[in-house]
């Protein structure tokens, strides 16, 4: 086609003469495909430089093209880390929500239970098929599945005084002694554990004689050994009964032996930073006789 300064050109408008120069540019960048054709000097100037332009282009898209895909590497990466730690705050959430309402529920079963012993006065008002007894019995079955302290005999927390709130022990109740010897219901009948030295005591309160000048008022006791032979479980040894407060003292047969499993003790306390009302202990014995006790006021 020869050398450009061989064709006059009119003179143009500065844009225009932009925008031919750039049309005549763009025309003779492709003469190297027909270069076979009709070779130019211009087809041997335009192929190192169009072919520099092609290398730079590839070696362009595959450097865009790998940093695009590290950075979403990257971006990925990072959105699964964010992603399993936002399922992991939602999962503690979740198990916070969980334990709470479940300790608000078994409270909520802690004070019902409590709530119908005293209605039963101490037992008396729950014989054997009541419904009353059916209700107390199945509260104490769900307390027991959720029992907080599984090795009460190795806890401190079952050391100390505790207060009988209800049982279906008929010797304890006392409904067939004689009107004069039966145990009071307006004083609590006790119980002191002691499992560093072993050793346990029974106090149960009696108003003789109420007709006349409202009674004597006094305590008999049962001093008895602890062996135990689990971390729940003890044996129950009785060593002495003492009688009108003390004044008759006689020594346990023998035979006046039993057994105690605690299945369940509580602390009484709802949380770590909340304390609600006394500790709860049920337990039951080698001859079915069921226990529920709350930890005594200091």
């Amino acid at each position: 086609l020869g050398d450009p300064q061989d064709f006059p050109m009119a003179p143009m408008a500065p844009k225009r003469r932009t925008a031919a120069a750039a049309g005549l540019m763009i025309a003779l960048a492709t003469l190297p495909a027909a270069h076979s054709f009709a070779p130019s000097p211009f087809a041997s100037h335009l192929r190192p430089a169009r072919a520099f332009a092609v290398d730079c282009s590839r070696g362009s898209r595959g450097a865009s093209l790998g940093g695009v895909l590290g950075a979403a590497m990257d971006v990925s990466s990072g959105g699964d880390d964010m992603a399993k730690s936002m399922r992991d705050q939602r999962e503690g959430a979740l198990n916070e929500m969980r334990q709470r309402m479940e300790s608000q529920r078994l409270e909520g079963l802690r004070s019902e239970l409590l709530y119908l012993c005293d209605k039963t006065k101490r037992g008396i008002d729950s014989p054997v098929g009541s419904e009353m007894r059916e209700k107390i019995v199945a509260i104490m079955e769900d307390l027991e599945k959720a029992n907080p302290i599984p090795e009460p005999l190795a806890s401190p927390v079952i050391n100390g005084e505790w207060v009988l709130r209800w049982t279906t022990s008929e010797s304890i109740l006392g409904r067939k002694r004689p009107y004069g010897f039966r145990v009071s219901l307006d004083r609590p009948i006790l119980q002191v554990i002691d499992t560093v030295n072993l050793k346990a005591k029974n106090f149960e309160p009696v108003n003789t004689f109420r007709w006349i000048f409202g009674g004597i008022k006094y305590q008999n006791s049962v001093e008895a050994e602890l062996e135990p032979i689990s971390k729940s479980n003890t044996k129950v040894i009785f060593r002495k009964f003492n009688l009108f407060g003390g004044i008759i003292s006689i020594k346990a047969p023998e035979k006046a032996k039993g057994m105690l499993d605690t299945t369940y003790l509580h602390d009484g306390r709802i949380n770590e930073a909340e304390t609600a009302g006394s500790a709860l202990r049920i337990s039951r014995g080698d001859k079915g006789n069921l226990f529920i006790l709350t930890r005594a006021h200091e």
